[in-house]
């Protein structure tokens, strides 16, 4: 939020309850932080949404969202939340677009990079993907579109596994080492995030894991399982919160939630394979790893 977007009274753009903004629980769901994160960020540091209602409430913009998702990188980097307020209001518009540029050329040479089955230059720039966007945006603006159009060219023409594969295995990698660099502090394993017997697309799962270290929040992922083998994993781990996710519907498995809902206090059936409404009773369902993130937060709450 750029200080010359800034401002008070009747200098403050305004919007109807139908304009476009996010409210402040959808901002904070964006951003990786709690709603009162965003309001001690804008009572202390001036940090402000540029949109509000007629009725006074806030809306973020997508920039807005931006700005702050920058300003919770620069904090997790170690500088201090006032120092990283006051670097971005400094920063023009100019140097949004800029940083939105240089945003998209990263992600199109690692799209170029595994196109090319270079993998060394993959694995890096998947690596740099993950330390310029964070998780949540390295995920969902980059690496699930990548792989989406990698999958959809091999589905149109029978060709390019080679290239999906490559792709996923710098993603994962990138994922893990992330992952691993950020649970140095060993959270306690909350989470514990497993697919169903016979779903072989388990990167989901490694986004899962890093995004919620970010949150310093202990997710532990086990791919896939069969339903014995997710049974003991919860003896074993014991967490408030299981994910069992699932991709397709030939591998969701109903028995299985309703089982966990005995023993777990919080079971979340996650991906596009499972039909909400044919859930067992309560359990929750998620469909991204935004959402998940938001939900997974305020259930251990």
């Amino acid at each position: 939020m750029s200080s010359d977007r800034r401002g008070s009274g009747g200098d403050q753009p305004t919007a109807d309850s139908r304009s476009a903004g996010f409210t402040v629980a959808e901002t904070a769901r964006r951003v990786g932080v709690a709603a009162s994160t965003l309001r001690t960020w804008e009572r202390r540091y001036g940090v402000q949404p540029t949109l509000r209602t007629t009725g006074g409430h806030r809306r973020y913009t997508a920039e807005d969202v931006g700005d702050l998702q920058r300003l919770r990188r620069l904090v997790e980097e170690g500088l201090p939340t006032a120092s990283a307020a006051a670097h971005l209001a400094e920063r023009g518009d100019n140097d949004h677009v800029h940083t939105r540029a240089n945003h998209t050329s990263l992600a199109d040479r690692f799209a170029a990079a595994v196109d090319a089955l270079d993998a060394d230059e993959s694995f890096r720039l998947a690596e740099r993907v993950v330390a310029r966007f964070g998780v949540v945006d390295a995920w969902t603006e980059v690496f699930v579109p990548r792989l989406q159009a990698l999958g959809e060219r091999w589905a149109d023409s029978g060709l390019g596994t080679e290239r999906e594969h490559l792709g996923t295995a710098a993603v994962q990698f990138a994922l893990v080492r992330h992952l691993a660099a950020r649970s140095r502090s060993h959270p306690p394993t909350r989470v514990l995030a497993v697919a169903t017997e016979g779903e072989g697309h388990v990167l989901p799962l490694d986004a899962l894991a890093a995004a919620a270290a970010d949150l310093d929040i202990g997710a532990r992922t086990l791919g896939t399982l069969p339903r014995e083998g997710v049974q003991d994993a919860v003896t074993t781990v014991r967490p408030s919160v299981i994910v069992v996710w699932s991709r397709s519907r030939e591998t969701v498995d109903s028995v299985l939630l309703r089982g966990l809902r005995r023993r777990v206090p919080v079971v979340c059936a996650a991906g596009p394979g499972w039909t909400p409404r044919r859930l067992p009773a309560g359990v929750a369902h998620v469909g991204d790893l935004p959402g998940a993130l938001s939900s997974i937060r305020a259930w251990l709450a």
